[in-house]
């Protein structure tokens, strides 16, 4: 005779009442211990890309300049893979994803001459921008240099060499130039060797506006565009000289928070033929801005300029992260893209 006996439905709900008070009670801590145990996996993973890193920079010595305090690299992924230092296939613990390979390594060289390693995790290398027809690329991440008492900016390009006018040692400063009182500028002499005057053109330039001024600006000169300025309210202005009476042209723009105090931002002004004269359009953070059509290119500029208007007495300082010239017009897409890359590599950190 079997005698075995089943449980009750009160003795089962009993059960799983324990069961799920027990879970209830555990689970806050498995959780915990689970995003410890990710995060220890994404410090080992930084930590190899450190020592990755570390490993190619020591076979690269010659190549990769990193002297004085202050000086940064990127070091996109591809690099270290194409030089054997990374598997393509390695896993970023974060994303559970194989690591993107346009996303890069920043090297800074610290004040104790020690490197400091960091991922960032996003598309942020010089060479992610768009390329083609692109003459000169400045990125403020490599310092200034000093020859004969001048301060040179070098562009990447190897087209031209910058010039910092009115400037000072100090007016490098953690991956910007520093751009301050009257008529202090950058100038790019000779640009016309390599961007003609009756050319198709984009501009696009990586600035912070830095105090509370009621006018700051920032002007530019060269390439068609006499000046433009860089207001707290957000409208930009550019005065073009009319090619049939040289009387100035003075196209405007606004949108708000363009020229948000401390936060980074890019301008891009694209120069397009138009009959015997040229249309200008610009692009805020990436976005087109309505702009009045048909003004003349000014013929002769062989400088390009880009600093603190030489008219007024404008003491603000502006910071200048990058800038790029393309022989062509860029579009809406390429900007945007640009755009993003901008962020990535100056704003990132925020």
């Amino acid at each position: 005779m079997n005698n075995k006996k089943a449980f009750t439905l009160v003795e089962l709900l009993g059960v799983l009442i324990i069961l799920g008070v027990i879970a209830i009670v555990a689970f806050p801590s498995l959780l915990t211990s689970y995003k410890k145990s990710a995060e220890k996996e994404y410090e080992r993973f930084l930590k190899d890309m450190e020592l990755i890193t570390e490993s190619y920079l020591n076979d690269n010595l010659e190549t990769i300049k990193l002297t004085e305090p202050g000086d940064s690299v990127f070091i996109d992924l591809a690099e270290l893979v194409d030089g054997g230092y990374l598997s393509k296939k390695k896993i970023n613990p974060k994303t559970k994803e194989e690591v993107q390979l346009n996303t890069s390594m920043i090297v800074t060289l610290l004040n104790d001459y020690t490197k400091k390693y960091e991922y960032t995790g996003k598309v942020s290398g010089i060479y992610n921008y768009v390329s083609n027809d692109l003459k000169v690329l400045y990125d403020g991440y490599q310092k200034l240099k000093t020859v004969d008492n001048k301060i040179i900016l070098t562009d990447f390009m190897g087209n031209v060499e910058g010039e910092l006018i009115n400037g000072s040692q100090s007016s490098w400063d953690t991956n910007k130039i520093k751009l301050g009182g009257v008529n202090n500028y950058i100038s790019l002499v000779k640009a016309s060797d390599f961007i003609k005057p009756e050319s198709e053109a984009t501009i696009e330039i990586v600035y912070q506006l830095v105090n509370n001024s009621d006018e700051i600006l920032l002007r530019s000169s060269g390439l068609g565009l006499n000046h433009f300025n860089l207001y707290k309210d957000g409208i930009i202005r550019s005065t073009v000289r009319n090619i049939e009476n040289n009387a100035d042209i003075t196209p405007t723009a606004a949108r708000i928070n363009l020229t948000e105090l401390n936060l980074v931002h890019t301008l891009a002004v694209t120069i397009t033929k138009n009959g015997d004269g040229f249309d200008f359009n610009f692009y805020g953070d990436g976005r087109p801005l309505a702009t009045d059509p048909k003004t003349g290119l000014k013929i002769g500029n062989d400088i390009f300029k880009i600093g603190i208007d030489n008219e007024l007495d404008v003491s603000s300082p502006v910071y200048i992260y990058g800038y790029r010239i393309y022989d062509k017009v860029l579009s809406s897409n390429d900007i945007e893209q640009n755009y993003q890359i901008d962020m990535n590599r100056f704003d990132w950190r925020k």
